[in-house]
């Protein structure tokens, strides 16, 4: 089987969860298949792709990355029907390539990450040879873009996120049409999406974690009463908007709480690429940005919690899945457990006002019973359940059985 997998980035380093699933399903698929890695490199990266990385691949191929959204992009994706960050992604460079790829190559299938490569979609469907294509959707971007909007206090703001929102829902529905299967990260998506009316097959392919990486790294350190530092910490791409809405208000909502009864408390916020109104929360006691780090896990080490105070989102957290699989507490809001098989006071705490979170860190510093029994479950739904070879072990069967009638015919 010969298969392309269409992306809006390159894989490495592996700093964000979009890379991350990117990376490891493009690995998983390439254990059945002869895969071509096709993306938008990312400006600011210069290093090459790791060796150890590329040598799984038949062949890579990356265009530079498209401009940040422009005046005419924004203007185009309020005015027509597709949204701005559709439109950023389709290039006629990427076209182009496309063309001579498939021209050139027979793929039996084609994977699609994201709504925001549906732009290629019609071009795809009409490939020689007919490949089947799969879809990946990371999240359910309408579902999200609108959950987001509903958080913007800029009357303006909130308005061109609820018309992308909208727009985005027909992006959807037209990258659907072109699809013959649809991927998503959890249960509660696919049962979403059937409601609302697609027919197409939908195959849940959770979001995972390299358990075994962190797994290794936790075994170094054994925490203990003495040891826990009075730290917690957030993990995340400080460039994504779900995650800047999450510190900004659990700093301004649920710090001062947090620093009222546990005064000694540290708040580290670990991301690469902080704006300039996450890096000004450095300026409030108790609260350090670290920006972008060569490694997450030293962070993850000895501290009291991972917090995932999120108010937007959707797909499921791989911050709390490192968390788990590096043995440390977690303390999230119920949408920022969502979708993952985790249960409150049993695998994390789940928090969703400011003295909720301020006794779930007491308690976790408090009693090392409490400490030990959720580390201890959390690892072991990892290790069973989102360490990426479980996850991704049926993915070259999704793509074989695609192939199946036409084998038959």
């Amino acid at each position: 089987m010969r298969s392309l997998f269409l992306t809006t980035r390159q894989f490495w380093p592996l700093d964000t969860g979009g890379k991350l699933r990117d990376y490891h399903l493009a690995r998983q698929l390439a254990a059945h298949s002869k895969l071509t890695y096709v993306g938008f490199r990312d400006g600011t990266e210069t290093t090459p792709c790791p060796p150890e990385m590329a040598y799984l691949f038949d062949e890579m191929i990356f265009l530079d990355r498209p401009e940040p959204y422009t005046k005419a992009t924004l203007i185009k994706g309020i005015l027509g029907r597709q949204p701005a960050n559709v439109i950023n992604y389709t290039k006629r460079e990427m076209s182009e390539t496309l063309a001579k790829l498939l021209s050139s190559k027979r793929f039996d299938t084609i994977q699609v990450e994201s709504v925001f490569m549906s732009g290629y979609m019609k071009q795809l469907r009409h490939a020689p040879g007919n490949p089947r294509i799969v879809t990946d959707w990371h999240n359910i971007e309408s579902e999200l873009m609108a959950r987001y909007a509903t958080h913007i206090p800029n009357p303006a703001k909130r308005f061109y996120a609820h018309e992308t929102a909208r727009r985005l829902k027909f992006a959807e529905s037209d990258q659907i049409k072109h699809s013959d299967t649809l991927l998503v990260p959890s249960g509660r998506e696919r049962d979403a999406l059937i409601a609302s009316g697609v027919n197409i097959p939908i195959y849940v392919v959770e979001n995972g974690v390299d358990a075994g990486q962190f797994e290794n790294w936790s075994k170094q350190t054994v925490s203990t009463p003495d040891s826990i530092e009075p730290n917690i910490i957030f993990v995340g791409s400080m460039d994504y908007h779900a995650n800047i809405d999450a510190v900004l208000a659990f700093t301004s909502e649920m710090w001062p709480a947090i620093r009222e009864t546990n005064p000694d408390v540290t708040f580290k916020i670990v991301g690469r690429r902080p704006p300039a109104a996450v890096t000004a929360l450095a300026g409030i006691p108790g609260i350090e940005v670290t920006g972008s780090v060569p490694d997450v896990r030293p962070f993850y080490q000895n501290t009291i919690a991972s917090v995932v105070p999120l108010r937007v989102g959707g797909g499921t957290r791989l911050k709390i899945l490192e968390a788990f699989a590096a043995r440390t507490p977690v303390i999230s809001t119920s949408l920022g457990a969502e979708g993952l098989e985790s249960r409150d006071g049993e695998h994390l705490l789940i928090a969703e006002t400011a003295s909720a979170f301020a006794q779930a860190i007491s308690s976790l510093r408090s009693n090392q019973d409490l400490r030990n029994r959720i580390t201890a479950a959390g690892h072991h739904l990892v290790k069973t359940t989102y360490d990426w070879p479980v996850v991704g072990r049926d993915l070259g069967r999704i793509h074989a059985s695609l192939m199946a009638p036409r084998h038959a015919a």
